[in-house]
């Protein structure tokens, strides 16, 4: 059996470059090609939803948003990737549209108990985040 995957999004993996430093002496992040992925679903993370208005000195009016997105394989997804969701893939396979968000942290099997191989084909959770 299957699971339908029935929701296209564009995923922007992202890499560290180790062998080069740019002016700030940090390693400078490579976006990778962007590539289509189709996913179960998302949803706003928690019970009550997941956008907060974040109060600071530096950022007044910033709201954060958390969502969590299934997928059948988490593996292919890591911390700091780009993920596009509400898009659609128009005729010639191109994806348009959507909203962007990162990979908070590593993707996770949520599916706990005593037969995690026997939960293997289920997939995962991916965590996005997204402030504005």
């Amino acid at each position: 059996m299957k699971i339908p995957t029935p929701f296209p999004v564009l995923h922007i993996p992202r890499t560290v470059d180790t062998t080069t430093i740019d002016s700030h002496g940090n390693h400078p992040i490579i976006d990778g090609a962007p590539v289509v992925r189709w996913v179960r679903g998302y949803h706003q993370a928690g019970r009550l939803g997941s956008s907060s208005e974040v109060i600071s000195p530096e950022f007044l009016d910033r709201i954060e948003t958390s969502l969590n997105m299934d997928v059948p394989d988490p593996q292919d997804y890591h911390a700091s990737d780009g993920v596009i969701i509400g898009g659609a893939v128009d005729d010639t396979g191109n994806y348009e549209g959507g909203t962007q968000y990162w990979v908070n942290g590593d993707p996770t099997n949520d599916f706990k108990g005593p037969f995690t191989k026997l939960y293997a084909w289920t997939g995962g959770i991916v965590k996005l985040r997204r402030i504005t």
